[in-house]
């Protein structure tokens, strides 16, 4: 888990984000940066800089959305309103999207 979270940071450096802990970011641009953080790590530029499983990223995602939340007042930055029991639709469609691409043969 520490690992994944300083892969984050590592990420949001490469980017080169001002804040990376999103501490003022409104949870649109949270979501954002998620989903590109999702897709990057799915394409296997992860720690193992390998193809890995969408559970696997929906793992990493969970990791640095505990570092967020961490920073921030207790954001949960994959719903799309606080109150919902649900993934935000952007986050959705990144993880159905890395499904589809595992589904794919060889």
């Amino acid at each position: 888990m520490r690992s994944r979270r300083i892969y984050y940071l590592q990420f949001t450096s490469d980017l080169k984000l001002p804040n990376p802990l999103l501490v003022w970011a409104p949870p649109r641009m949270c979501q954002l940066v998620a989903a590109m953080y999702a897709v990057h790590v799915g394409s296997g530029s992860n720690l193992f800089f390998r193809q890995i499983r969408s559970n696997t990223v929906k793992n990493y995602v969970n990791d640095m959305s505990s570092l967020v939340g961490m920073a921030t007042a207790c954001r949960n930055i994959h719903k799309d309103n606080p109150s919902d029991a649900k993934v935000g639709r952007i986050l959705t469609s990144v993880h159905n999207e890395l499904k589809r691409y595992e589904t794919v043969p060889n």
